[in-house]
């Protein structure tokens, strides 16, 4: 049976239920609502209370149409015979409130039972105000953001007096102050801010005009919110890829770590281009080119951006902004691009890592199984499309790269990856083993060690929330299925070594320690560009004994 869980991960059913909760929210934070529900939680504690008991006779009179004392009793025994017996008594037993029950409204010939009825009605009313008083729930949903306490509105107010004092116009640079202690910004969105807010370009923000922006945009949101609108476009609800190109540029420009780059402005803008595709591909969770507010909230960007505002070494920030993976990245694309023309084809693509990939797992990246291509050309693959790939390949240990390499493996696409679906990308593993004399091992070998490794519950088929459980091993599990180096490297592995540099680097990734590594060999062979020549002819040579260029297929 199909549930409503089963599409959590469709855009539009998020899109849906996001705005059920906004509608949620203002409906239960209306006055009358928290009336009503603090009066139903009330008569659940109260034994004695009747949830059903009907409406004060006045509301009855109103909403009745009157009779004539002759019709009375055949309009009664009508519509009990319509509804097709008696009402039940009141719980409390007492007769001679009967005319609450009744769904027409009788006056009573005994003022003394009205007295009573009144009083009641009275006790009722005083009751329901009583509950108000003791059980309100206060407000905690605001549509434009909750009212700042007086005490940070005092201090906001300060300092915006200290900077404007008698000036009517401020500068970019005196602007700075409020940038910082008023809005709570790093510094180096100052000038994205001061723009936003200088709507004339005149290079001067007026003092009635930033209060008039305050009070109405910014004052009663959270800084994340604030961050968020300024870099979105006005009036728009998502931030798409061009709008963190402002924000880079200025970060370029007044960065200490990234002052080197000012000489090359187009790695400047190599630079940027693969921080944004590092942003999109860490927090845009659809992949749709755009971010909500909610998507950048959940994510760690906001508090790197105070990270990087704080830190004058740029590669210490390893999320994002990091100049030493852009330089890994960039250099491994660069490598394989021999034309140099940005786009890459499926022989280029085979020479990374020197031909690791099996050519049945290339077959289904070039078929654009695991993501599209941004390319106009199917059969090449741009700088952006390679940044993600890297990314997946490097650290299989997030839920995207993840997502990535099962799609690949998961043949007919079900959500289970099955021994037949491991034994055809296992295969091609084999021959390319035993071609360069290496013993391999058996699938049913192998196969059990999977199942030792990742428990699944239905033995030998794997679900994608089963891998996720047991994220730190998943490498392993599909490297051995693609990818030839790695499986070799980890039959020969040196668990001393990987120990040592785990407790060297315990806040690392896999992604960040390949990095280092990658960047600490790069370099050297900038220094020592003989020895990287005589290395790479060395690997040639491997190559042409595992037999030919080491591309052809072996299926």
């Amino acid at each position: 049976m199909e549930t409503i869980s089963q599409y959590s991960d469709n855009v539009r059913y998020q899109l849906a239920q996001q705005q059920l909760d906004q509608m949620f929210m203002k409906w239960i934070t209306q006055d009358k609502v928290q009336l009503f529900v603090n009066k139903l939680i009330e008569e659940v504690h109260d034994p004695t209370s009747n949830i059903l008991s009907p409406p004060p006779p006045i509301f009855i009179n109103k909403m009745s149409t009157p009779v004539s004392p002759s019709d009375k009793k055949s309009g009664a025994s009508s519509l009990l015979g319509k509804i097709g017996r008696t009402p039940p008594k009141s719980p409390s037993g007492n007769i001679k409130y009967h005319t609450l029950v009744n769904p027409v409204f009788e006056p009573m010939e005994n003022k003394e039972e009205e007295k009573d009825l009144a009083s009641c009605t009275l006790k009722q009313k005083q009751l329901t105000k009583d509950m108000t008083k003791k059980h309100t729930v206060p407000k905690f949903y605001y549509e434009e953001g909750r009212p700042l306490e007086e005490e940070i509105v005092k201090i906001n107010n300060e300092e915006i007096s200290n900077v404007f004092g008698d000036l009517q116009e401020v500068t970019k640079e005196e602007f700075l102050p409020i940038t910082e202690k008023v809005f709570k910004f790093p510094k180096f969105l100052n000038s994205l801010l001061f723009k936003r807010l200088d709507t004339k370009s005149a290079g001067k923000v007026s003092y009635t005009d930033f209060m008039d922006a305050w009070n109405a945009e910014y004052e009663r949101i959270e800084v994340s919110k604030r961050i968020f609108k300024i870099l979105a476009k006005p009036g728009e609800k998502y931030i798409h890829y061009e709008d963190f190109k402002p924000m880079l540029k200025e970060l370029l420009d007044t960065h200490p770590g990234l002052n080197f780059l000012q000489a090359t402005p187009e790695f400047q803008d190599r630079y940027a281009d693969t921080v944004v595709m590092r942003i999109f591909f860490t927090i845009d969770r659809n992949d749709d080119g755009r971010i909500s507010y909610r998507d950048l909230k959940q994510s760690n960007f906001i508090k790197t951006l105070f990270y990087v505002d704080e830190e004058e070494d740029i590669n210490k920030i390893r999320d994002y902004f990091s100049y030493e993976h852009f330089y890994v990245l960039y250099c491994r694309f660069w490598e394989l691009d021999n034309d140099h023309d940005f786009m890459i084809d499926k022989e280029d693509f085979s020479r990374y890592e020197g031909y690791a990939l099996s050519r049945k797992t290339m077959d289904k990246i070039f078929e654009q199984i695991p993501r599209k291509f941004k390319s106009d050309n199917p059969e090449k693959m741009l700088y952006d499309d390679f940044v993600w790939f890297m990314l997946c390949e490097e650290d299989k240990t997030t839920k995207r790269s993840l997502q990535y390499w099962f799609d690949i493996i998961d043949l007919d696409s079900n959500g289970i990856i099955t021994p037949h679906e491991m034994e055809f990308f296992y295969e091609e593993q084999v021959q390319r083993l035993q071609s360069l004399n290496h013993e391999p091992i058996l699938f049913n070998d192998l196969l059990c060690q999977m199942n030792d490794m990742i428990s699944p519950k239905d033995e030998a088929n794997f679900t994608f929330e089963e891998l996720w459980e047991r994220r730190d091993n998943v490498g392993i599990f599909f490297n051995c299925l693609c990818n030839l180096n790695k499986l070799i490297s980890y039959e020969t592995r040196d668990l001393f070594a990987l120990k040592h540099q785990t407790n060297e680097n315990p806040d690392y990734s896999e992604w960040d320690l390949f990095a280092k590594s990658e960047y600490e060999r790069l370099a050297m062979e900038e220094e020592n560009p003989e020895d990287s020549d005589v290395i790479d002819t060395m690997d040639n040579m491997d190559n042409m004994d595992a037999g030919g260029d080491g591309s052809e297929d072996y299926t």
